[in-house]
């Protein structure tokens, strides 16, 4: 999976910003992790709107709304981190 690598740098990102327990931040890999499996082939920088939307609906299905909230509030962060980083022009959360 390219996705990984940025994931992970994004992972060391948030432990060094601190403000997030080790509980969030594990729940935030297993949101990244899904997207960057639904990825594939395709970096997290390829990730597209649709890919985002797709994950969501699948990690969404039964849950509470608050789980909801937070697969969205992970993915909005990790795009809002590689928008600030130059990578992107614009998130596709």
């Amino acid at each position: 999976m390219r996705a990984a690598p940025r994931i992970e740098a994004f992972d060391v990102h948030l432990a060094s910003a601190g403000g997030l327990s080790e509980h969030t931040r594990r729940a935030y890999r297993f949101t990244l992790g899904e997207l960057a499996e639904h990825l594939g082939d395709r970096t997290l920088d390829e990730a597209r709107p649709v890919h985002c939307r797709t994950v969501l609906v699948r990690l969404g299905r039964g849950r509470e709304e608050a789980t909801v909230a937070r697969h969205v509030a992970a993915l909005r962060t990790v795009f809002r981190w590689r928008v600030r980083a130059g990578a992107m022009a614009e998130s596709p959360a």
